[in-house]
């Protein structure tokens, strides 16, 4: 990503090591690969970061549900039950950066959710690297509304350039 991807290619740079400028999360590409029809069940889901605070409060859990907001889990290893979860959701609100990530890939307004993790040098690299300099954000759930929702980027040519950036003939026999 931008400000990740910089540092990277000076210290790879400085080992003599080329390195393209393309910046993207792979993520985005999951879309081109993998994309099921599903209906839309939930106007809110939520997906929390692995250390998020708030993934044990049975406070929280109750306000969701009472809310009508549905949790997706992010510690799963199948990716094809998560991606229809999302797919199923009209906005998805996330303090994990892979929630918006593939949430925005898929076409689905998101809402980030800073529970200040020290991640937002990570944040800003996506946004940063989808063209958005300024983005929203939520700090607290109750603050909820569409209103916080964030621009869908194009990731067209993010898509295009990671494609075209593989080196094939690494992987050739």
């Amino acid at each position: 990503m931008l400000l990740e991807g910089l540092v990277q290619k000076k210290i790879l740079s400085e080992h003599g090591i080329a390195c393209p400028e393309i910046y993207g999360d792979p993520a985005c590409l999951l879309p081109l690969y993998y994309y099921p029809k599903v209906e839309k069940r939930w106007k809110y889901s939520i997906i929390l970061h692995h250390k998020s605070k708030f993934r044990n409060d049975k406070n929280f859990k109750c306000y969701l549900k009472e809310n009508g907001i549905h949790y997706i889990e992010i510690l799963t290893t199948d990716y094809k039950f998560f991606i229809k979860e999302i797919l199923s959701s009209e906005y998805v609100i996330s303090s994990a950066l892979h929630g918006i990530i593939l949430s925005e890939s898929y076409g689905i307004p998101t809402i980030f959710l800073r529970e200040n993790l020290n991640q937002d040098l990570k944040f800003d690299d996506w946004y940063f690297s989808t063209g958005r300099y300024e983005y929203m954000y939520i700090t607290d759930i109750k603050d909820l509304s569409g209103d916080f929702t964030n621009v869908i980027p194009s990731l067209k040519v993010m898509q295009e350039n990671l494609i075209n950036s593989f080196p094939y003939d690494l992987w050739q026999k």
